[in-house]
C-alpha cells in the first residue's frame, strides 16, 4: 500500500478525530513503513468542527474574535479561515450546550452571539461561510443570530426585541431588508445532518429541547412559538419552513438561516469533504479508512461514515471502517460500499471501562486488519 487516507469521525466520549487518525497511522506504519498517510479527522457540524478543519488545511488558521454567550456574557470564540475566503463557525463556540452547563434554560437561551461571530466574518472580507448547526442549548430558531446581522423583529407595541425560546411568540412583525443588504454578496452554508421539521412531535422542541432542560410543559410552549413564528413567516414571506428538510437543526436555527440569512441547508460531511479537498487527495490512493464511535442503522443515514464510503465509492477507491462498536443495521453502511466494517471491542461495557482500553482496543483492531488483509 503508497498511499492511503484516514478519515475518521471522533469516537464521542473517548477519542477525538485526530486522536483516532493518529493511532491508526501507527498501524499503517507499522505495517507499510513507506505508506504515505493523509490524516483527515472529521466532523458533520457540531463539536470539534473547527478543530477538524483547521487540522486537515494546510494554510488555514484561527481567527479569535469577541462575543457573548447564549445568556448574553462577554466571551471570546474561535472560528476558521480557510482557503483564504471561507470562514468555518460552530454555532455552539457561542450557544452551545457547554456553555450552558448548570443553567440549562432554553426559553432564555439565544443564538445572538452566533451571529456577531458570523458578522465579524462578513466585515474581515469572507464571502463563503460555512456555519455548523450542532450541540445548540437554543430554542430561537436563529432570531438570534438574524438580530446580530440586523434583522428586526417587533412586539404587538411595535417595539424592536431580540426574541428567545420563551418570546417567539410575541413576534408580531418582522423586517429582515438589513440583514439581507449585509450579506447581499456573501454565501451562508450551513452544515445540517437532520431532517426533523420546525416544529410537532419531530421537531426541534420536543426532540431535541429535554436534553437543553425543558420539562413537558416548557417543550409545549416552546413548540407553540416555533409554531407561530412559522404562521408569520407564511403569512409574510410564503415559505413553509416545515417543508424544509433539517429545518428543525439546533433549536430550529436551520429554519432561521434558511429563511432570515438565505442560507443553504447541506449535510454536514458533505461540506467537510469539500473544505478538506477529499475529492483531489483520494486520487491516486489505495485504501480509505474510516469510523466513528458506533455504527449501525443511523450511520447510511447521511452522517459522517456513510458520507465517506459514498465519496470514496464514486472514486472507486476501496474503504474499511473500523468503529468503537457495531449495532444493528450496520449492513446499510456495506450497502454503500463499505468493503469490510470492523468493530473494535465487543465489550458491553460502561463508557468509563471502554476509556480505559479504548486505544489499545482501536491499535489492536487495525493492526489485525492490515495483517490479514491483502493490500499491494
Amino acid at each position: 500500500m503508497k498511499r492511503c487516507i484516514l478519515a475518521f469521525d471522533s469516537f464521542k466520549g473517548t477519542m477525538s478525530a485526530m486522536e483516532v487518525c493518529d493511532i491508526v497511522e501507527a498501524t499503517v506504519k507499522s505495517n507499510y513503513p513507506c505508506c504515505e498517510v493523509i490524516k483527515m479527522p472529521i466532523a458533520d457540524g457540531g463539536e470539534g468542527t473547527v478543530e477538524c478543519v483547521l487540522s486537515g488545511s494546510a494554510e488555514g488558521y484561527l481567527r479569535e474574535v469577541p462575543t457573548v454567550g447564549p445568556f448574553g456574557e462577554d466571551i471570546k470564540a474561535p472560528y476558521a479561515v480557510v482557503n483564504g475566503d471561507t470562514a468555518v463557525i460552530e454555532m455552539a463556540k457561542a450557544a452551545g450546550l457547554e456553555l450552558a452547563r448548570g443553567r440549562f434554560d432554553p426559553m432564555l437561551a439565544s443564538t445572538f452571539g452566533v451571529g456577531k461571530i458570523i458578522s465579524d466574518a462578513v466585515d474581515a472580507g469572507f464571502k463563503k461561510i460555512i456555519v455548523g448547526l450542532g450541540g445548540s442549548c437554543t430554542n430561537d430558531a436563529g432570531t438570534g443570530a438574524a438580530c446580530a446581522l440586523g434583522a428586526e423583529f417587533f412586539d404587538k407595541n411595535g417595539d424592536r426585541f431580540i426574541p428567545t425560546g420563551g418570546t417567539l411568540k410575541d413576534i408580531r412583525m418582522f423586517s429582515i431588508d438589513k440583514a439581507r443588504r449585509k450579506l447581499s454578496d456573501v454565501k451562508i452554508s450551513c452544515m445540517c445532518d437532520i431532517d426533523n421539521p420546525m416544529y410537532g412531535e419531530n421537531g426541534a422542541a420536543y426532540v431535541f429541547a429535554p436534553q437543553k432542560g425543558a420539562d413537558e410543559k416548557t417543550v409545549r410552549e416552546l413548540d407553540a412559538g416555533l409554531k407561530h413564528l412559522n404562521d408569520l413567516i407564511i403569512k409574510e414571506m410564503g415559505i413553509d419552513c416545515q417543508k424544509i428538510r433539517g429545518a428543525g437543526a439546533a433549536g430550529a436555527m436551520g429554519a432561521g438561516m434558511k429563511v432570515f440569512l438565505k442560507s443553504a441547508l447541506i449535510r454536514g460531511i458533505d461540506l467537510m469533504l469539500q473544505i478538506m479537498r477529499f475529492d483531489d487527495l483520494v486520487s491516486g490512493c489505495d485504501l480509505v479508512l474510516t469510523g466513528e464511535g458506533r455504527t449501525d442503522f443511523q450511520s447510511a443515514g447521511g452522517k459522517a461514515v456513510s458520507g465517506v464510503v459514498k465519496a470514496a465509492r464514486d472514486h472507486k477507491v476501496d474503504v474499511v471502517v473500523i468503529s468503537g462498536s457495531v449495532g444493528e443495521g450496520f449492513e446499510n453502511v456495506l450497502k454503500l460500499g463499505a468493503k469490510k466494517v470492523i468493530c473494535a471491542t465487543d465489550k458491553e461495557s460502561p463508557i468509563e471501562v471502554i476509556r480505559e482500553t479504548c486505544r489499545e482496543d482501536l491499535y489492536n483492531a487495525a493492526d489485525r486488519f492490515f495483517k490479514s488483509a491483502k493490500i499491494r
